[in-house]
């Protein structure tokens, strides 16, 4: 994103945003969105989301993708929401395949 190379940029909660965003959210260039979805076990966790207010309507997409996510592993949901971070297919192709060989996902 601060490169204009991403529209969207997310992190878990359990890891601070990174300092080089802070001045764009505390100038409103960008916006922060905390998404609190349930994982399989009922563990609650969250992401936060940042973005220009005009990817309002994917960031809204993505929030519903990272919910259904949270249930089961979709190889389908996680490309969707790869393509809406930016991520180039081949890496997108990876990170499933990575999750099916390291036994993530069955």
């Amino acid at each position: 994103m601060l490169n204009n190379q991403k529209n969207i940029a997310l992190f878990y909660s359990d890891y601070d945003i990174p300092e080089s965003f802070l001045p764009y959210l505390e100038n409103n260039i960008f916006k922060l969105r905390v998404v609190n979805p349930v994982d399989e076990l009922k563990n609650p966790f969250s992401y936060n989301i940042i973005y220009k207010d005009k990817y309002i309507k994917d960031v809204n997409y993505l929030v519903e993708l990272l919910k259904e996510a949270a249930g089961e592993f979709n190889p389908m949901v996680e490309r969707e929401i790869g393509r809406l971070l930016g991520y180039d297919k081949d890496d997108i192709e990876f990170y499933i395949t990575n999750c099916y060989s390291n036994g993530l996902f069955i």
